[in-house]
C-alpha cells in the first residue's frame, strides 16, 4: 500500500563526558619540610588540597519522516525531520594555595574540606547551556542506477546568536552520472563515476559567548569578593558564519577494479566569522567580537590505488594520494587589512618572536617578524658593534604547505596482513622557540665547539674565540671580524629576530606500521565470529626534512599553527590490539 514506502524514527540520544582531579599535599610533607623554620630557604609546602571537575553533556531529539519508491526507471527518497540538540557544560574549579606557608594550609591537619582552609577561596564555577532547533528535508532522485540527483535544505535556530537573528540556512546540492552504465561491461573500464555538488554550512558561538557572565576574582579586597567587568564588546548585530563550498569530481575504476584513481577539485568560500579583533583599551575593552570578513581556498586531491600483485594467498596493494590546496584572505571587517587571529590586529605569540597574521590579498596564515637587513648582492647588514642589522615586519612566508601527500602499502598472505604508511608535505614555515631560547642560553650546539681558527668559540675574541661574522657595513663595505659569542648568540632573543629559527616544514615519516593475524574461524567460530590480533607502531621515523631543519622538528607534530612553542619532543609508540568480533 501507499503507507508501506513511509517510515517515522524518533531517536533519543546522550553523549556525556565526566573529568575529575584531585590534589592533596599531605600533612607529612609540611611538617618534614621544616614550613615552620625557614621554608623560605628549604621546602615551603603546606597541607593542602584542590579540586577540578567538569560534566559535558550534549542531548539529542530527533524525529523524521522517511519516504522511498521505486517508479519503474526512476527511484526517490525523501526524508523530512527535526532535532533538537541541547549542550550543557558545568565546571568547578577551587584550588588552595600549597606554598602559602605565611597564612595557608589546613586548619585540622589532613581533614581535605574548604571550610577547613585557613585561607579565604572563591571557586571558580562555569555553567553554561546552549539549545539548537533543527528542521531540514533531503531528496535523492536517481534514474536507472545511472543517475542520481540530491538535494537538502535545513534552517537552525541557536540560542547563542541575538535572539532577533538566531535562525541561519544552508541548502545543499549535488549530483552523479555513472558514465560506465553506458558501456557493455569490459575488463579495461570497469567503473566510471563523475560527480558534483554545491553546499553552504552554517555556524554559530559557543553557549555565552554573545552574553558572557561577569567573572569573579579569585582573590578577596576587604573580605569582599571582588567582580570584573566584561573585557570583550560585542557587536549588536553580528551574524551566522557561512561556508559555501563547490567542488567536481571523477571515480575511476580500470581491469576489473585492479586499478582505481579519482580527482576531485573544491573551492570554498568562508564569511562571517565571528572571532575577536583588538581594539584601544581606551575604550574600557580590549576587544570587538565581530563578523570577520572572507576568505576563500581551492584546491586538487588526486589518489590512486592498485592491487599490484593479486592471487588467492598473496595481494599487494599501493594506496598513493596527493593534495595541493592555496587559501588567501580575500578582506576583513571595517578597513582591517591585517589581523593576528589569536588576539586580533597584534600579539606576540611564541614570545614575541614571530607573529602569525592573516593580510588581505595573501596566503592564509602568514608568519612575520624582525628579519636580518641584505644589500643587493644578498649580504646581510652588519652594525659597528659587529651584530647584525635588523628591520621589522618581514614576511617569512605562509604555514601552509606547497601540498602533501602520503603512500600505504598493504601486504597480504593468508591470514597475515602488513600495513605500513608513507607521509610527505613539500613547503610551509614554521617557527622554533625551542632554538630561540637555547642559543639564547647556549645550549644548542652551534653555540659551543671549535670556531675557524681552531680555538673554543667561547674563548675571549682576544684569546682568538669569538665568532666569525663576514658581511657588510651600512656603506657596502666588506665586514670580516670576530665577536665574543655570547653576544653573538644572545643577539637573536634581546632583539626578537625571528629568521634564524623559521624553517621549511618539509618531510618525509613513516608514520604507521602494523602487523595483523586473523585467527582462523574454525578456531574461534564457537566463541567469538572472528578474532584479530594486531602489533601497531605510530610515529616510528622522521625519514627526512628540510636541510635548514637542523634540530630536525617533525612538521607533523608541531603543538601551535605557527610552529612550536618549546614543546616537549614527539613520541613514538608501539602497541598491540585484540579485536574480537561477536
Amino acid at each position: 500500500s501507499f503507507l508501506d514506502d513511509f517510515e517515522v524514527t524518533g531517536l533519543v540520544s546522550r553523549n556525556e563526558s565526566k573529568y575529575r582531579r584531585s590534589w592533596e599535599v599531605p600533612y607529612l610533607l609540611e611538617y618534614s619540610s621544616a614550613a615552620q623554620g625557614s621554608p623560605e630557604l628549604y621546602n615551603f609546602y603546606v597541607n593542602s588540597f584542590g579540586e577540578d571537575m567538569n560534566s559535558d553533556i550534549e542531548d539529542n531529539y530527533q524525529l523524521h519522516l522517511r519516504y522511498e519508491h521505486d517508479f519503474d526507471n526512476f527511484d526517490i527518497s525523501a526524508l523530512v525531520g527535526g532535532n533538537i540538540r541541547k549542550n550543557s557544560y558545568y565546571r568547578f574549579v577551587n584550588n588552595m594555595d600549597s606554598g602559602n606557608y605565611q597564612s595557608g594550609g589546613l586548619i585540622l591537619p589532613n581533614v581535605y574540606t574548604f571550610s577547613n582552609s585557613r585561607e579565604n577561596l572563591t571557586a571558580s564555577v562555569i555553567d553554561r547551556e546552549k539549545q539548537v532547533n533543527s528542521i531540514y528535508a533531503n531528496a535523492s532522485l536517481g534514474y536507472m542506477d545511472m543517475i542520481y540527483l540530491d538535494a537538502s535544505i535545513r534552517r537552525d535556530w541557536s540560542s547563542a546568536l541575538p535572539s532577533n537573528n538566531n535562525g541561519y540556512t544552508y541548502p545543499s546540492v549535488g549530483g552523479s552520472f555513472i558514465v560506465s552504465e553506458l558501456f557493455d561491461q569490459n575488463d579495461v573500464l570497469t567503473f566510471a563515476k563523475l560527480r558534483g555538488g554545491w553546499a553552504q554550512v552554517g555556524d554559530d558561538v559557543d553557549a555565552l559567548a554573545l552574553n558572557p557572565a561577569y567573572p569573579l576574582g579569585n582573590d578577596l579586597y576587604n573580605g569582599q569578593v571582588l567582580e570584573y567587568d566584561r573585557a570583550q564588546l560585542i557587536n549588536p548585530n553580528i551574524e551566522p558564519a557561512m561556508n559555501t563550498s563547490f567542488e567536481v569530481g571523477m571515480d575511476l575504476r580500470f581491469l576489473i577494479n585492479r586499478l582505481g584513481f579519482n580527482a576531485t577539485y573544491y573551492n570554498e568560500t568562508r564569511e562571517n566569522e565571528i572571532i575577536p579583533i583588538s581594539i584601544s583599551s581606551g575604550t574600557g575593552y580590549t576587544s570587538y567580537l565581530t563578523n570577520a570578513g572572507e576568505s576563500e581556498r581551492e584546491g586538487l586531491e588526486l589518489a590512486i590505488d592498485a592491487d599490484v600483485i593479486k592471487t588467492d594467498n598473496f595481494r599487494w596493494n599501493i594506496l598513493a594520494n596527493w593534495a595541493t590546496n592555496n587559501s588567501q584572505i580575500v578582506s576583513l571587517p571595517g578597513d582591517l587589512t591585517t589581523l593576528e587571529p589569536f588576539s586580533g590586529t597584534t600579539g606576540t605569540p611564541a614570545f614575541g618572536g614571530v607573529n602569525f597574521i592573516h593580510r588581505v590579498g595573501e596566503d592564509w596564515g602568514q608568519l612575520r617578524g624582525r628579519g636580518f637587513v641584505y644589500d643587493d648582492a644578498g649580504n646581510r647588514v652588519i652594525g659597528e658593534d659587529g651584530m647584525f642589522e635588523y628591520q621589522d615586519d618581514v614576511s617569512f612566508g605562509s604555514v601552509l604547505p606547497d601540498f602533501t601527500g602520503g603512500l600505504v602499502n598493504t601486504l597480504q598472505y593468508k591470514n597475515f596482513s602488513l600495513v605500513a604508511s608513507l607521509d610527505f608535505q613539500k613547503g610551509g614555515k614554521f617557527y622554533s622557540l625551542s632554538e630561540m631560547w637555547g642559543q639564547y642560553s647556549g645550549l644548542t650546539a652551534n653555540t659551543a665547539g671549535l670556531n675557524d681558527r681552531g680555538e673554543l668559540q667561547r674563548n675571549a675574541v682576544a684569546d682568538n674565540g669569538g665568532v666569525h661574522v663576514v658581511g657588510v657595513d651600512e656603506s657596502g663595505n666588506p665586514v670580516d671580524t670576530y665577536v665574543e659569542a655570547y653576544d653573538y648568540h644572545s643577539q637573536f632573543q634581546a632583539g626578537n629576530i625571528a629568521e634564524p629559527y623559521v624553517h621549511d616544514a618539509s618531510y618525509l615519516k613513516l608514520r604507521d606500521v602494523s602487523l595483523s593475524y586473523r585467527i582462523p574461524g574454525n578456531v574461534v567460530s564457537n566463541v567469538f565470529d572472528s578474532a584479530t590480533i594486531s602489533v601497531i607502531g605510530r610515529n616510528l621515523w622522521l625519514i627526512a626534512v628540510s636541510s635548514d631543519n637542523t634540530h630536525e622538528w617533525d612538521p607533523s607534530e608541531l603543538s601551535q599553527r605557527y610552529g612550536e612553542n618549546a614543546q616537549l619532543p614527539s613520541t613514538r609508540s608501539i602497541g598491540m590490539n585484540v579485536q574480537l568480533t561477536f
